[in-house]
C-alpha cells in the first residue's frame, strides 16, 4: 500500500511528482502502442492518487530508501503502489528527471489493472516511450535543447529519443490532433536494446511475464 505518513523530504518529492505530471510537456503526451494508449488524462490520475499519500492507504506513495544499490534511479512498485527515490533531493537534473516521468508512466499503467496488465516488455517499452516524449516535449523545439542528451548510438535512451522525435515531429505538423501510434516494428530496435541491458535479464529469461500490476486507487 502507498504510505500514510510522509515527511518533509518525502513531501517535497511526492511535490516533484506532481509538477512533472501536470506539467506542459507531461500533459502533451498522447500516444498508443499495441493495445493500450498513455496520454495526460492518465497522468492527471495519477497526480490525483499521489495528492492522498496521507490518508488513503492504497494511494500512490512516496518512499526515500537510501539502501538502494549506486546509481540506483527512481524506481515504482506496483505491489505497493510506492515510488521509490535513492535520496533525498531527488530530480534536479533532465535525466533524473525523465525517470521519475517513466515511473510515473508504471504508475499509470498500474491504474489500468486488472482490465488491463502488460508483459513486462511492452510495459517497460511503453515507459521508455513516454519517457523519451517528456524530454522531447521539454526542449523548446524538435532541434533541442533537450534536458537529457542521449547522444548516438543503438541503447535505450538513444533509440526511445529517436522514436520520441520522430513523434514531435508527426504531432507538429498535424498541429497535435491526433494520437499518435507507435506499430510494433517502430520499437524492435528499442526493445531489442532493452533486452540486452542486464538490467532487464529477467524479462529477457521470462518474456510472457507480467509486473505485480493490481490498480491504483484515489
Amino acid at each position: 500500500m502507498g504510505n500514510t505518513t510522509a515527511g518533509a523530504a518525502e513531501r517535497a518529492l511526492a511535490t516533484l511528482a506532481s509538477s512533472i505530471l501536470v506539467s506542459p510537456p507531461c500533459q502533451r503526451i498522447n500516444f498508443c502502442f499495441g493495445d493500450t494508449y498513455v496520454d495526460g488524462a492518465g497522468y492527471y490520475y495519477v497526480a490525483l492518487s499521489l495528492i492522498s499519500i496521507d490518508n488513503k492507504a492504497k494511494a500512490l506513495g512516496v518512499v526515500i530508501d537510501t539502501k538502494l544499490p549506486a546509481n540506483t534511479e527512481a524506481q515504482y512498485d506496483p505491489t505497493t503502489n510506492n515510488l521509490v527515490f535513492p535520496r533525498a533531493g531527488y530530480g534536479a537534473s533532465g535525466f533524473q528527471k525523465m525517470s521519475i516521468l517513466h515511473e510515473l508512466t508504471h504508475a499509470v499503467l498500474d491504474s489500468r489493472a486488472p482490465r488491463q496488465i502488460r508483459k513486462m516488455l511492452d510495459n517497460e517499452t511503453t515507459a521508455y516511450l513516454a519517457g523519451a516524449l517528456y524530454n522531447v516535449f521539454s526542449a523548446p523545439s524538435a532541434t533541442g535543447p533537450f534536458g537529457f542528451d542521449p547522444g548516438t548510438g543503438a541503447g535505450i535512451y538513444s533509440e526511445a529519443h529517436r522514436l520520441a522525435l520522430t513523434a514531435r515531429r508527426h504531432l507538429e505538423q498535424w498541429n497535435n490532433s491526433f494520437r499518435y501510434n507507435f506499430n510494433p516494428w517502430d520499437v524492435v530496435t528499442l526493445q531489442n536494446a532493452i533486452l540486452a541491458s542486464p538490467t532487464y535479464s529477467f524479462i529477457k529469461n521470462n518474456p510472457a511475464g507480467k509486473y505485480g500490476d493490481d490498480g491504483l486507487p484515489l
